[in-house]
């Protein structure tokens, strides 16, 4: 890796961190639209690279995830009962998408991320009005604890590791529409994220179909791992650094700032 690459694995890390330690914005989420939106400028074709930019992005937040979970168990925010309900469906999912991204054409990834960006917009409106408190939305309480419980959560956690998120947003927004207490939303999802990165690092490690790159040094199955290094180091240093800044304002315009990038940002993968 040359040192301007480097410097643009460490801005991109550094920003997704910052994100995620203010408005909970999953930094691959941030990662992967603004690595192929910059990629024609370091001569990478971004349709040829989809594969290892999801992969490496999503591994790439273990340790962010992971010191997030720990700081919600130390603080008792976690409702255990739903964390394990969920779990098993969510790990699934995560290993599952991860074997679909080997065989994901780029034009698929463009409308499931497309898809991401909509429950993005969802997640402001029920974050920032009182849709969270309706009755109309807690009659979801009863289906996520029905039978459909499993292939539920299993379909979030695949369908978010192909349109490149952890699936903390849509888990979230799944949440939101639970019976939980709103204080345990952040750190249930969170928990959810971990399981399902966790399992998509083990199938982007043993990829169903194999990944085929001319100079492909220092791959572990499709995750490139300085690149991931890079990004894993730059998040956690920026999350430990914003963790807990700003009032609800600041967090409210950084959350809607972020959510008009996505949509710019899917507009242009659309384009070309």
């Amino acid at each position: 890796m040359d040192i301007q690459f480097i410097i643009f694995l460490l801005i991109c890390g550094a920003f997704s961190g910052a994100l995620f330690a203010t408005v909970k914005i999953g930094s691959a989420l941030f990662i992967v639209p603004t690595a192929l939106l910059f990629m024609p400028v370091f001569q990478l074709p971004p349709s040829a690279l989809i594969v290892p930019v999801i992969a490496t992005a999503i591994t790439s937040m273990v340790p962010i995830l992971l010191v997030d979970w720990l700081h919600y168990m130390k603080t008792q925010q976690i409702d255990t009962h739903s964390l394990i309900a969920f779990a098993p469906g969510a790990a699934m999912g995560g290993v599952i998408g991860a074997q679909v991204v080997s065989l994901m054409t780029f034009g698929t990834f463009g409308l499931l991320f497309g898809l991401l960006v909509v429950m993005a917009v969802i997640n402001v409106l029920l974050l920032y009005r009182p849709f969270a408190e309706s009755s109309k939305w807690r009659c979801f309480a009863q289906l996520s604890q029905s039978a459909f419980r499993l292939p539920i959560t299993l379909l979030i956690g695949c369908v978010s590791v192909m349109s490149a998120s952890s699936g903390k947003l849509f888990y979230t927004v799944m949440l939101q529409m639970h019976t939980i207490k709103k204080e345990q939303v952040s750190g249930v999802s969170t928990g959810l994220a971990l399981f399902v990165v966790v399992a998509a690092m083990v199938g982007f490690s043993f990829p169903a179909k194999a990944f085929a790159l001319s100079g492909t040094h220092y791959f572990i199955g499709a995750v490139h791992l300085p690149t991931c290094m890079v990004l894993a180091i730059s998040q956690l240093a920026t999350y430990l650094l914003c963790r807990n800044k700003g009032n609800n304002l600041d967090k409210g315009v950084v959350h809607i700032s972020a959510v008009i990038f996505l949509v710019i940002a899917v507009l242009r993968i659309w384009i070309n």
